[in-house]
């Protein structure tokens, strides 16, 4: 195999162990098994994470930079009115992550052992999805769609009232009551932002 460069070596260890941590779980997965996927030693494996936690929270880091890049090539959309580009902003990670989440039971450990770590590590994918929808809001306000009074501080209210809805949520079971649950929240809010007719 060519030697890697040290991008791509990190890249390979978040590859191999997002397949092991979907397939056998995070406490079933050991960093031997990764470094050994990867073909690297352990010691080389400690020069790019601390842990295998700081693997887990990296590899959860960069399947979320993926849903935020889908988000942005989504508000690109002329054609898409400024709700539902919201919607579909407050909605896609929550809907992404309880699809894996049945898809493999396997991950459950894994997010709930995150669960409390993962806003400090998506600080700063979450301000940047705070600008997404700050600037979502911004166009509906222009278009006549929504009238508030601060839409940074709309936008981080948006982001208060859906952070709930991340699993586990014991409210409602399923990927189909989750998703009813957040429209129907959504569409009280949209009614609320609704700019009044003239």
């Amino acid at each position: 195999m060519a030697r890697l460069l040290p991008e791509e070596t990190r890249e390979l260890l978040l590859d191999r162990a997002e397949h092991r941590f979907w397939t056998f779980g995070f406490k079933k997965t050991t960093v031997d098994e990764v470094v050994a996927d990867v073909g690297i030693s352990k010691g080389s494996f400690y020069q790019f994470f601390e842990s295998k936690d700081d693997l887990m929270l990296a590899t959860i880091a960069r399947w979320y930079q993926r849903i935020f890049e889908e988000q942005q090539s989504l508000i690109k959309n002329s054609q898409l009115p400024p709700a539902e580009k919201l919607r579909h902003i407050l909605i896609a990670p929550i809907l992404r992550t309880y699809r894996q989440y049945e898809a493999h039971p396997e991950v459950q450990d894994m997010i709930i052992m995150a669960h409390n770590a993962l806003p400090t590590t998506l600080q700063s994918l979450i301000q940047q999805q705070l600008a997404l929808v700050t600037g979502v809001l911004e166009e509906g306000r222009k278009s006549g769609h929504f009238a508030f009074a601060d839409a940074a501080h709309t936008a981080q209210a948006l982001h208060h009232m859906t952070h709930g809805f991340w699993p586990p949520y014991a409210c409602v079971q399923g990927t189909q009551a989750i998703e009813q649950a957040l429209n129907d929240v959504l569409d009280l809010v949209f009614q609320g932002l609704a700019a009044p007719a003239r």
